[in-house]
């Protein structure tokens, strides 16, 4: 290290310190009583030195040229203690001897490690407290000069990395300079600032203290991030107030989003902008606010958050600085979904609503943003208020519209999908709703019954389609001889309701009229006690599907299977078959169900539970319709015979069925099934039915012994049959043969 010249001046000269050397001072050597040495080591090891030439201060040079190293290695440790430059440290002196230096390279490699060593003068003596004795500008300058001259050792060898290498030595070089010059006392070294871990402590210590144009010197030196330095300058400026300021420093990390209709939460430093800057406007409240509080508020003085946000106007909320920049870094950096929220969390909904309309955001953002957060807290007529003061006839809310009907009805929240179809308009929509929740999760018909005022709003619903007075501002869609698709087709249509024809109004309002009055029967039905259908293990739904599990009770709105078995219901109700004709009728004729078929279903029915005079019963009801036909009613008959035809109790029973019978073929297949072969023979011979017999043959045939003369009977009477046909046809011919005309 350089010494100071005050030092310089107190110490002796090289000439004075050779004579102390020579005179014994430092040498174990007596001297004569002359003063002159007398077996000196140091002076008998300096060849062809007489010494007369060591006195007298014009033979400095002859003392300077004893600076030489020998092979006396007591000799040159004494020398290499006393030896010092007159200038020190000298950079040019430093160089030219390096220059002797036969390898550039190497030459290069050492001068790098003289600026690493020099550096580490640069340390504080230890944290925050710099050494006085080390000059460091000096410093800086000697290695800029070492730097400079081992790139051209690098140059003139050709070795380009090391190149770089002395680059980045300079630009750290560089920036210890502005270390000094910004009078920072935690210098580090060269060392420290080319590794990046350690450039990142030094770094994050600068950021620590708030050094922070040093710290981003530091970063962009170093090749780090520089985000980590704008942000804590940014935050620096937003809580000294610096708004402008900290805009330009947050401007050169923060990126607007490329969509801003993607619903993605703020980035983690925007986020933490808008926690400050919100939590800086809630606790703005001015002192003139507090003094021109009524004499009474004293709770004004202890809450005065919550009673500035009360008291205060939406608007002079938004007039408050920290929040006018938070709406700023809202709008500049957030998506649309981030500014609704804002709005809506400062209860601010016709600015959150007129986002929706303004900016034409996403269906996604209205209602992740704007509808589910309503439905969550309560608040979702006060979002339909303000979607009516923006446009009171709902045209330009119809994306949004079909789209949440679309999300409410995927989630099954039916309850606030009928309320939105209300809101809409969409009173087709409002009144199918009522019928779902008319039949949802019902057990019984007392069930249904105390879901009757469902099915009156529905018919309410139905009869406002067609009231102007119901659609106030809305426009009405024409009702044409289709549908329009709406939220179930393309979001596109302007006409989003559902809207029938008149004649389909009127069908499905008769339809829900007849439903009331079978959940009324069927219910007062049920309260007189078991009727005809309680009767047996099998009632009619399970007659339907097969199984004895109880099921959902059917209803007139659902497929033909299910109003059939509505029908079936009816017929069972009460504890006679004339009780619940009428309504069966009504049913089976208005939906155009298959008559035959489910009177069959209620006489096997009957036939199970032995209700042979409720079976009577119901084929003279049939009868008096007017529009049953003979067949209809044997083919009811049939299924009846069917039920009791192996029951061998029942046979007396079973050939009064057959004998109501109309048609002889059905009478004798029926025989035939309850094992009556001896009747079935008679009524066919009686007919003279030949295919008859033989079918009653093959029966008897197929029953045994216990039939065996049947049988013989059976081929008896169509073996004469067969005779006959042979006379018969002899007969035709001997006539045939007579007619002919003779030659």
């Amino acid at each position: 290290m350089p010494r100071s010249a005050q030092a310089r001046a107190t110490q002796p000269s090289m000439e004075q310190r050779i004579r102390e050397r020579f005179s014994g001072s430092k040498l174990s050597a007596s001297r004569s009583p002359g003063g002159s040495l007398q077996g000196s080591p140091l002076m008998g090891s300096i060849p062809g030195t007489p010494h007369s030439q060591l006195s007298g201060g014009t033979q400095q040079n002859t003392y300077l040229e004893e600076f030489q190293l020998t092979l006396d290695e007591a000799y040159n440790a004494i020398i290499r203690e006393d030896f010092y430059y007159e200038h020190a440290p000298s950079t040019s002196l430093c160089l030219s001897i390096l220059e002797l230096h036969s390898d550039p390279r190497e030459c290069g490699q050492q001068i790098l490690q003289r600026c690493q060593d020099l550096s580490e003068f640069l340390r504080p003596i230890r944290p925050g407290v710099i050494n006085p004795e080390v000059d460091y500008n000096l410093v800086i300058n000697m290695m800029k000069t070492l730097l400079f001259n081992a790139k051209l050792k690098f140059l003139k060898d050709g070795d380009s990395s090391s190149v770089e290498l002395c680059d980045s030595y300079l630009s750290h070089v560089d920036l210890l300079c502005v270390f000094v010059s910004s009078n920072c006392a935690d210098i580090p070294s060269i060392q420290q600032l080319q590794n990046t871990d350690s450039a990142r402590l030094v770094r994050d210590r600068l950021v620590k203290v708030e050094r922070l144009s040093l710290a981003q010197e530091v970063a962009t030196k170093s090749g780090l991030d520089p985000a980590a330095v704008w942000t804590a300058w940014g935050m620096s400026c937003l809580k000294a107030g610096d708004y402008p300021g900290a805009r330009e420093k947050f401007s050169r990390i923060l990126k607007a989003p490329s969509d801003r209709n993607q619903m993605q939460p703020p980035a983690k430093r925007v986020a933490d902008i808008i926690q400050h800057l919100e939590s800086a406007g809630a606790s703005s409240l001015s002192l003139t606010e507090i003094l021109t509080a009524p004499p009474g508020s004293r709770d004004f003085i202890t809450e005065p958050k919550m009673k500035a946000q009360s008291s205060a106007s939406l608007s002079a909320i938004f007039d408050s600085p920290p929040l006018q920049e938070c709406l700023y870094y809202i709008k500049t950096y957030c998506s649309y979904s981030t500014m609704v929220h804002f709005y809506r969390k400062h209860k601010n909904f016709n600015l959150a609503v007129s986002l929706i309309l303004q900016k034409r955001c996403s269906t996604e953002v209205f209602i992740e943003a704007l509808l589910v957060p309503c439905m969550k807290q309560g608040s979702l007529g006060r979002l339909q208020n303000e979607m009516l003061r923006l446009d009171p006839t709902l045209n330009a809310w119809n994306v949004y519209l079909t789209a949440s009907c679309r999300y409410l009805n995927r989630n099954g929240l039916n309850h606030v999908l009928y309320h939105f179809q209300l809101f809409m308009k969409d009173f087709v929509r409002a009144a199918m709703m009522c019928i779902k929740f008319f039949q949802s999760g019902i057990k019984t018909y007392s069930d249904l019954f105390d879901r009757l005022h469902y099915l009156e709003k529905a018919r309410q619903h139905f009869k406002a389609v067609l009231d102007d007075k119901q659609w106030d501002g809305v426009p009405r869609p024409p009702i044409t001889g289709g549908v329009s698709s709406g939220w179930a087709g393309s979001s596109t249509e302007a006409n989003i309701r559902l809207m029938l024809t008149p004649s389909d109004l009127t069908k499905h309002m008769n339809t829900m009229k007849l439903q009331i009055e079978v959940t009324k029967t069927l219910h007062r039905m049920a309260g007189k006690g078991s009727g005809l259908e309680g009767q047996s293990s099998s009632a009619s739904a399970s007659s339907s599907t097969g199984t004895d599990a109880p099921q959902k009770p059917p209803t007139l709105f659902g497929n033909s299977k299910e109003k059939a078995a509505v029908a079936r219901k009816a017929l069972l109700s009460g504890n006679t078959i004339q009780e619940g004709f009428q309504l069966a009728f009504r049913i089976i004729q208005d939906f155009r169900l298959p008559d035959t078929l489910i009177y069959s279903h209620v006489g096997r029915h009957l036939a199970n539970i032995r209700k042979y005079k409720e079976i009577r019963s119901l084929l003279i009801c049939i009868r008096d319709t007017g529009l049953a036909r003979d067949q209809n009613c044997d083919e009811i008959l049939d299924a009846c015979v069917r039920v009791v035809a192996d029951d061998s109790s029942q046979t007396k029973e079973a050939e009064v069925l057959i004998k109501l019978m109309k048609s002889d073929t059905n009478k004798i297949n029926a025989y035939i099934l309850c094992g009556k072969l001896k009747s079935a023979y008679l009524l066919a011979v009686k007919g003279e039915r030949v295919e008859d017999v033989q079918r009653i043959m093959r029966a008897a045939k197929q029953a045994g012994q216990s039939q065996a003369q049947m049988k013989a009977i059976c081929q008896t009477w169509l073996a004469s049959q067969e005779e006959k046909r042979l006379r018969e046809q002899q007969a035709q011919q001997l006539l045939s043969q007579s007619r002919q005309p003779r030659h």
